[in-house]
């Protein structure tokens, strides 16, 4: 009788099935002989997939020259959620005001997380329910409940001395205002996504022209009080600093005047956000002429791309293997057809301690999905999965042996 329980391990970037062992019994004459069958790590079809993780703040205009547009951005932007789910991200949401500080009330989380009860979609084999990184509770809200996009009631009639202040209003969200709900985790990405038709101002030193008109310094006739390089490069800083693989995507105006989502209302050029955008490596789309459902697939889409870096080091097992029997197979671009075989070696291949392991399943570009306590094959330097490479591992678990009936 043959008997071998599968568990499936499948996704964009590394596809791994997990096969344990199993017991061959026969029977004859009043006697069981039993043999040993190799337990294996799997390349297989399935749809159990390990997801990478990410915390999205949208950071949203609270200017009345963009209130128009709301109720496409709550819309749009839970239809981007549902895309992140679909692509297995593991994501935490969560809304602000561009210019007002606002405490943080509801969390939106993918049903990686365990608020999701009897739908909870374990983020890699051997997770805990109510592990680190859970949303906490009385925080969490599904999609289609989230109450926390902006209305008109949210509006801010100041205008903020002439400024505006969206770098720093997220700075203290993320500092100050997004815990204890649990939004951000260690071993997840920052995206910040703004959007709005102005410019930021945040730390900039502003200065008073002759003829009444105030803006920075340096492009008011008066470079000697000038900090727009430093500012920036402040808060630049300050958010690599919360996280290392911060992303900023700006939706912003890519002109300035009237006629940019309302008649009666001018845009600025959103210089410093499109700035900010290509320094930590996100993207920056003009929301005068790109609909919002455009700009936040575009995003998700590059959001994918990073995904493809993404590196594996651990292989979790199901159980402690004998080191002798062990085998590893990588599939280049998960494709059978190119089996390469991984040799044991510390430095270009597979290694493998005989005690459980704390770690990371992804390594790169940030550490994610850890675990305690677990048996792992290591994949050393050049054999790491990459993208969507995948691999197979085969082996006997510690102590199995034939036994053959009296």
């Amino acid at each position: 009788m043959l008997n071998r329980p599968k568990h499936f391990l499948n996704s964009k970037w590394m596809k791994l099935t997990l096969l344990t062992g199993a017991l061959v019994a026969s029977a004859g004459c009043g006697t069981d002989a039993f043999r040993v069958s190799p337990s294996s790590q799997a390349q297989a079809a399935g749809n159990y997939q390990i997801a990478p993780k990410v915390d999205l703040l949208l950071a949203e205009d609270d200017s009345q020259s963009i209130s128009e547009i709301y109720p496409q951005v709550s819309s749009q932007v839970r239809n981007l959620l549902n895309q992140l789910q679909n692509q297995n991200w593991d994501y935490h949401f969560a809304t602000i005001p561009l210019t007002t500080p606002r405490a943080i009330n509801q969390i939106v989380a993918s049903k990686q997380d365990a608020n999701w009860g009897s739908l909870w979609t374990p983020a890699y084999p051997g997770a805990v329910q109510f592990g680190p990184g859970t949303v906490t509770p009385g925080f969490f809200a599904t999609p289609d409940a989230y109450s926390e996009f902006l209305t008109l009631q949210d509006v801010n009639s100041n205008a903020n001395g002439g400024g505006e202040p969206g770098f720093q209003t997220i700075l203290s969200a993320l500092q100050n205002q997004v815990q204890p709900s649990g939004f951000l985790r260690s071993d997840a990405l920052l995206v910040i996504l703004v959007v709005g038709n102005g410019n930021d101002t945040s730390g900039v030193a502003l200065c008073t022209r002759f003829d009444g008109v105030t803006g920075p310094c340096e492009l008011v006739g008066f470079p000697q009080y000038g900090t727009m390089n430093s500012s920036f490069a402040n808060y630049k800083a300050a958010f690599q600093k919360i996280n290392p693989q911060a992303k900023l995507y700006a939706t912003v105006a890519n002109r300035q005047g009237y006629g940019c989502l309302s008649s009666s209302s001018r845009s600025y050029i959103g210089a410093r956000y499109q700035l900010m955008a290509a320094a930590l490596g996100g993207q920056a789309y003009d929301i005068c002429s790109t609909p919002i459902a455009t700009a936040l697939s575009a995003m998700a889409t590059n959001l994918q791309t990073t995904k493809l870096a993404f590196k594996s080091h651990y292989i979790l097992l199901n159980s402690r293997p004998d080191p002798k029997t062990i085998k590893v197979t990588k599939f280049v671009n998960g494709n059978a057809g190119q089996a390469v075989p991984i040799p044991q070696d510390p430095s270009n291949g597979w290694s493998y301690t005989d005690t459980p392991t704390d770690g990371c399943v992804i390594d790169y570009p940030t550490p994610m999905n850890c675990f305690t306590g677990k048996y792992v094959v290591a994949l050393n330097g050049s054999a790491e999965l990459v993208g969507d490479d995948t691999a197979q591992v085969d082996y006997t678990p510690l102590g199995a042996h034939d036994h053959a009936g009296p």
